[in-house]
């Protein structure tokens, strides 16, 4: 029974025709993103964005050298930061020395349709906005003027197994694959950032020193050379089925492994492996003619279990002739559960419901030594290098809990709860010490003003720590002192981060 005097804002990958030539009513990222509606031969979308971001945060204070003494030297060493803010405090990309300001982004145009009807479907897609595809990780410089996002082929020639080639997203947590359209939120979880979206460097460090066997003083950086942003280069194999009320999708993808400007160069010896399911319980639901335009919008009503896993190696240039490290695995997965639609009744209107599990062996991103972006940084060397926790005893944790409620096709809300535990456990170089347990709450609230015109407000609490101190070196009284001067350092930084308060007004044509 269609429930037309509840209007909630469940919309099908395209319409029923889409669902008809998929074989399957649920709707799920790996198809939407592969496969195009039988009935369209060519279209053109996008997206143009607006942000403004206002972190929370006093400048840093107290921060001090270690000398042997009870209170170190705050003016050398880390005490030169004082009175600067650390990256989470300052809008990135650009990473100025502002708490506040504003990001033109996302600035995307996309093109799909099909080449060969029913059998060849294309999606390009082309990325101008202040963001990860154009910007290197805290460099604070544009790198890109325009990134291509997207630019695949589908075959559809064998039943059961459709072959999608090109760069792509990688199949992986929901976060990663949803677009903004999906959720109310504006930044990413503290996993996305560090774990799932890859930092590629030609050489490691540890606080602004190279490791030894994974980089060398002339090639340890400050952004490294490319990010992956949840992308590849690659061949996937996928398709969906449908048994009654339930849609099963599994994808495999074999991916080059490196950054997305770097489509020809393979970062090791062997290609990723990515795999992927998830089965989906269709709840049908009405479709308010408001929003049947909005097409590629993934808001259907259902009730999806899913897992993922991702798998490759990578390698470090080890001296200036170029030699490569030995190889280090790359492991990320997660299992989740997401739920749209009626889900206690239709007197207690339409709720979102989910969560994530996450995973990260090998290659964790720990941060930037010092946590201020070069040239900000001030500490002993003048390098704020990124630092990779690289052997396969080092770990991460992410869970993500998601709620929403949507009000009418106009009004929703969400709040998001998620902890990210960066070495949890380690190995090598990394020390207990090193561990930094992050848990971001967001409250946000979104307003459609139209189907294409979209104002959302976020507010997220912050809570960060360096939970374990730095032991001594020896029993010596300058020893103790400065294990306990670099605890203090460890604490300032991340105890300190405040609040973010954020604005973005979307436009999707």
């Amino acid at each position: 029974m269609i429930r037309s005097a509840r209007k909630p804002l469940a919309v099908a990958l395209g319409s029923a025709a889409l669902a008809a030539s998929m074989g399957a009513q649920a709707t799920d990222y790996i198809t939407l993103q592969g496969v195009e509606p039988t009935g369209i031969s060519h279209r053109i979308l996008g997206d143009i964005g607006l942000v403004y971001i206002n972190n929370l945060c006093d400048p840093l204070s107290g921060l001090a050298a270690p000398n042997g003494t009870p209170t170190g030297n705050p003016n050398a060493g880390y005490g030169l930061n004082n009175g600067t803010y650390r990256n989470p405090c300052r809008v990135g990309p650009k990473f100025k020395m502002d708490t506040d300001g504003f990001v033109v982004s996302p600035i995307n145009i996309r093109a799909r349709g099909h080449l060969v009807h029913d059998k060849i479907n294309y999606f390009i897609a082309l990325e101008a906005g202040e963001n990860a595809l154009n910007y290197l990780r805290f460099d604070g410089d544009r790198k890109h003027t325009v990134s291509v996002g997207n630019a695949t082929l589908t075959f559809n020639y064998i039943p059961g197994v459709r072959v999608r080639a090109g760069l792509m997203k990688t199949p992986g947590p929901e976060e990663a694959l949803q677009g903004i359209e999906a959720a109310d939120y504006i930044g990413s979880t503290d996993f996305m950032n560090r774990q799932m979206n890859e930092v590629f460097l030609k050489g490691n460090s540890r606080s602004y020193a190279p490791i030894a066997g994974q980089g060398y003083a002339g090639n340890i950086s400050d952004s490294g050379y490319d990010q992956g942003v949840f992308r590849d280069w690659g061949v996937q194999f996928f398709d969906a089925f449908q048994k009654g009320p339930w849609t099963h999708t599994y994808a495999v993808m074999l991916g080059n492994g490196n950054g997305i400007h770097h489509p020809f160069t393979g970062n090791h010896g062997r290609p990723d492996v990515n795999l992927y399911w998830s089965s989906e319980h269709d709840l049908s639901g009405y479709e308010p003619s408001s929003l049947r335009e909005l097409s590629q919008n993934p808001l259907k009503d259902g009730v999806k279990l899913y897992g993922w896993y991702q798998n490759g190696v990578r390698n470090f240039e080890i001296d200036a002739a170029g030699t490569k490290s030995r190889d280090f695995t790359r492991e990320r997965y997660g299992v989740g559960i997401k739920a749209l639609g009626y889900l206690f009744g239709e007197d207690y209107g339409r709720h979102r419901l989910g969560i994530e599990l996450m995973k990260a062996r090998g290659m964790v991103f720990v941060g930037q030594s010092g946590a201020i972006a070069y040239p900000n940084w001030a500490g002993a060397s003048g390098i704020a290098s990124h630092q990779i926790a690289a052997e396969s005893g080092n770990t991460a944790t992410g869970v993500t809990f998601d709620y929403g409620y949507y009000f009418n096709e106009h009004w929703s809300a969400g709040y998001r709860y998620s902890r990210a535990n960066t070495l949890d456990n380690v190995d090598g170089v990394w020390r207990d010490s090193d561990r930094r347990d992050r848990i971001n709450q967001d409250i946000a609230l979104s307003w459609r003003a139209t189907p294409r015109l979209r104002l959302t407000l976020a507010y997220t609490f912050r809570e960060w720590d360096a939970p374990n101190p730095v032991l001594p070196a020896g029993s010596s009284a300058a020893a103790i002192n400065n294990a306990a001067v670099q605890t203090k350092n460890a604490k300032l930084y991340t105890s300190g981060v405040g609040d973010q308060v954020a604005v973005r007004l979307n436009y999707r044509f």
